[in-house]
């Protein structure tokens, strides 16, 4: 018998975790493996609750979802199927809540497609939603709702996720497939660790071939105002605040390597409500910090290549960590003849474009935003950030 469920207004409050995401004529079919599905489902109005029965469901799959829900019948001839009464306006999201409300397919992802069914033999057509739930592979944690046509979900082994070391590579030489892989599994901790990594030897580096107390008193020398005021100081509170701010200097940069997740947090949410409100685009947290880590690897070549020039004997004068290698018009300036200049070269910088390209390429896979909007985004929020920083320089120059 088919196992039926109403639900009602509470359930809306679980479509804060639901992905949504519609299966585009230009996109390639979404493929299912049948030893994988949980159940067949129609999400319809209460008016129709009195004509439907457990056939309409089997007879809508067959029509809408042939190839799948013949491939899913063969394999278990008694699949369940459920007749979903919805009190309020459906929307795709409430199939969710629906089956969860069910119990039997906690996690389960959905694929559904709205028909035109008649309650009064064809006189008056109303809109359901007929659907079937399976096991994903991966859904990083949230459950996913697809819109899928009737050619858009087929029966087959979908594509394995990629690994760990593959979407790293592939960041660097084919990063829509890392990003796209992103929608099924939004892990971030391989990148942000080979960052961490580096970034902590790249510090040990410095603290051992530059030294941070050199390092502290050319900090002090880039802002003229700051500079000044230093200067001023009796020897002894001169010598008492450099050896503070040493200190303090070599605990933060090491200190970074962990504290640079709440940076990529809060770019992320940026970016987030951005794509969100801005250009309507359909993108969870976790998959923009995701996008935001990975879109971070090139920091660490950059690292890496200044822990070379370190060990080669760049010169100690007027090096800062912040601007480790010749990848910008700033590093061949010295910051304390202008603080503005060197804050205008600065974001020039080839890895720094470089990311935010990766970070474009990456929302536009995740959410299905166009390239072009999405370099319009990402740059759009480095000029902007540029400039600020060029305004703080102007103002202790």
């Amino acid at each position: 018998m088919a196992a039926s469920a109403t639900w009602s207004k509470h359930f809306m409050s679980t479509q804060s975790e639901i992905d949504v995401r519609l299966i585009g004529d230009d996109e390639k079919p979404l493929f299912v493996d049948p030893t994988t599905v949980g159940c067949g489902f129609l999400l319809f109005p209460k008016e129709m609750a009195r004509v439907l029965q457990e056939a309409h469901v089997h007879q809508a799959l067959q029509t809408n979802k042939t190839e799948l829900w013949t491939a899913v019948r063969r394999h278990n001839p008694s699949v369940p199927v459920h007749l979903i009464t919805a009190t309020k306006d459906l929307a795709p999201g409430d199939a969710v809540a629906a089956l969860n409300h069910v119990g039997k397919y906690p996690g389960y992802t959905i694929a559904l497609d709205t028909m035109q069914m008649s309650p009064d033999g064809g006189k008056t057509f109303v809109q359901v939603y007929a659907g079937l739930s399976w096991k994903p592979i991966s859904a990083g944690g949230r459950q996913e709702v697809f819109v899928a046509g009737p050619q858009k979900l087929l029966p087959g082994k979908p594509a394995p996720s990629l690994s760990e070391p593959a979407r790293i590579l592939d960041t660097f030489i084919a990063p829509s497939k890392t990003f796209t892989d992103l929608r099924y599994n939004a892990s971030w901790w391989a990148p942000w660790l080979i960052i961490a990594v580096v970034w902590v030897a790249f510090v040990y580096t410095v603290d051992k071939k530059i030294g941070f107390r050199k390092v502290t008193e050319d900090s002090i020398q880039m802002v003229p105002k700051a500079a000044d005021q230093f200067e001023k100081l009796p020897p002894e509170q001169r010598e008492q605040q450099i050896e503070a701010r040493t200190k303090g200097t070599r605990y933060f940069d090491y200190a970074k390597s962990v504290l640079r997740l709440a940076w990529f947090a809060l770019i992320a949410g940026v970016l987030l409500a951005t794509f969100k409100f801005g250009a309507g685009a359909d993108v969870s947290f976790k998959r923009s910090f995701a996008v935001v880590t990975y879109a971070s690897l090139p920091m660490a070549i950059q690292l890496l290549l200044g822990i070379v020039s370190l060990l080669a004997g760049v010169s100690p004068e007027g090096y800062t960590p912040d601007n480790p290698v010749a990848s910008n018009p700033a590093y061949f300036m010295n910051p304390a003849d202008s603080l503005v200049r060197y804050s205008l070269a600065a974001p020039f910088d080839i890895f720094a474009i470089w990311t935010l390209a990766l970070t474009a390429i990456g929302f536009s896979c995740v959410s299905k935003a166009k390239r072009g909007t999405a370099l319009a985004i990402v740059f759009g929020w480095y000029v902007l950030l540029s400039l600020v920083f060029v305004g703080i320089a102007a103002a202790f120059s």
